[in-house]
């Protein structure tokens, strides 16, 4: 009868369905890793719309379930927005290496800068608030930098809020970035000991502190400052008053390590204050447990903290070599982080090999 369907028809109908849904999925890469792999098998030009990556959102709890790495990587795809085709970019990821995301879009690092590199690739100049709302770090060749500030071809300390997206630029060439544990001062030190109070947008130089530094973090809420002086850690109120020395000498047992005893170079705190990783002028490296002046282990084969080592708050060292293995400790992540770099293929682009992209140049675990 005219209008009526044979009901025998419908099953095999339904299933056809299914097997061209099927189908069509099994053709569609699911994740960014497939996506670049098909991409660089066809011979096309990987881009940021094949890797599609989603913007962090530090107010989603899924994201932010546990401790993730943020990190400035060279970029997987050709900048639109600078001179040369590749610079760093901020990116964030769970530490098994799913989930990442872009903390800043390419547009917001380089729309308003006249190069490609961006943002300096030291440890030591980049900062993430405790609340994950800020994130701090020096920045080279941005346009709007006030002139009287710039120092060579670094513009200076930029504070990025991620809630508004907004740029703020704090302070000329700094180092040592870190926030303090209600994420309403960033510190750090440029000539002097430095904070910026964000809510008043006001920079304050603490004159009344005279630390003679090789580093610096913050320790507990009531944010005592752990500072690493040459050859001591001083642990001062946060309004300036000392409270505690541990000399180097006493910091360890072993005769062989009073001997090696020289002057720090630089160091590294843990965000919460309690771990540090002293690098000594001879090379050697210290992990010590700042609450009890004790040393834990004591590294030949050291590196320096500006850019090879991360401390977490469960008392890890981890090194970065191209990849983050664990050093020292036995905290819940893995003993060595993903490589990030082996899931993105090296290839040719208009007759340039393109390589090594999503390397940790710089990196903090946060949210821990």
């Amino acid at each position: 009868m005219h209008g009526m369907h044979d009901p025998h028809t419908r099953p095999a109908l339904t299933l056809m369905l299914a097997l061209l849904m099927a189908l069509l999925t099994a053709c569609t890469p699911d994740t960014w890793q497939e996506r670049v792999k098909q991409a660089v098998e066809n011979g096309e030009p990987v881009t940021a719309e094949t890797f599609d990556l989603p913007l962090e959102d530090y107010t989603d709890p899924q994201q932010f379930d546990g401790p993730r790495l943020m990190f400035f990587g060279r970029s997987p795809w050709r900048l639109k927005y600078a001179d040369k085709p590749h610079g760093l970019m901020l990116f964030s990821v769970k530490p098994d290496g799913s989930d990442l995301r872009l903390v800043l879009t390419e547009e917001e690092l380089y729309k308003d800068s006249s190069r490609s590199s961006c943002c300096v690739d030291n440890n030591f100049r980049m900062a993430r608030s405790p609340d994950n709302r800020y994130v701090a770090f020096v920045m080279r060749w941005r346009r709007d930098a006030p002139p009287e500030k710039v120092l060579g071809y670094y513009d200076g300390l930029w504070l990025v809020d991620l809630q508004t997206r907004e740029f703020i630029f704090v302070d000329g060439f700094v180092t040592n970035l870190k926030f303090t544990h209600d994420s309403k001062m960033l510190c750090f030190f440029g000539g002097h000991f430095k904070c910026y109070d964000i809510p008043a947008r006001k920079l304050i130089v603490r004159d009344d502190l005279k630390l003679n530094s090789k580093g610096f973090g913050f320790m507990d809420e009531d944010n005592k400052i752990v500072n690493i002086n040459p050859r001591k850690i001083e642990i001062y109120s946060f309004e300036g008053k000392l409270l505690q020395t541990w000399p180097f000498t006493d910091m360890f047992e072993n005769p062989k390590a009073k001997r090696l005893v020289t002057s720090a170079r630089s160091s590294i705190v843990a965000e919460n204050g309690h771990y540090a990783y002293i690098y000594l002028a001879d090379m050697s490296g210290w992990f010590v447990d700042v609450r009890k002046g004790q040393g834990l282990a004591e590294f030949m084969d050291s590196v320096a903290p500006a850019v090879n080592v991360m401390l977490t708050n469960y008392g890890d060292a981890y090194w970065n070599r191209n990849s983050l293995n664990r050093k020292y400790g036995k905290g819940p992540l893995a003993d060595r982080l993903p490589r990030l770099s082996d899931w993105v293929p090296a290839r040719e682009e208009d007759g340039k090999n393109i390589s090594n992209t999503l390397n940790y140049y710089a990196f903090k675990l946060i949210n821990q």
